[in-house]
């Protein structure tokens, strides 16, 4: 059986999520499962990063997000080193 690749993407973008992307976070959010209000999100991204062991990430394409993802970085006992969780990932539909 042959498998064609996808084409890549490059014109995605990731970066850190900010404040202003409050409204899009909240439906994508919602849309995975978890109603979110627009105006919870900017507190819990504070919430999230201040402590520097969680980070919120976008993806977008010409300006507009298109989805989501969290990681924070535990401890665990298992690992010589602390690992990253991928606690939420989500892409528009």
């Amino acid at each position: 059986m042959k498998f064609e690749s996808a084409p890549i993407m490059t014109d995605i973008h990731v970066r850190r999520a900010q404040p202003a992307d409050a409204e899009r976070i909240a439906n994508l959010l919602t849309q995975l499962g978890y109603p979110t209000a627009t105006d919870d999100v900017p507190v819990r991204l504070s919430r999230m990063t201040d402590g520097g062991r969680a980070a919120v990430f976008v993806a977008e394409r010409a300006e507009t997000v298109l989805g989501v993802a969290t990681a924070h970085i535990v401890s665990v006992i298992n690992r010589p080193h602390d690992v990253a969780w991928l606690t939420a990932l989500v892409r528009w539909s």
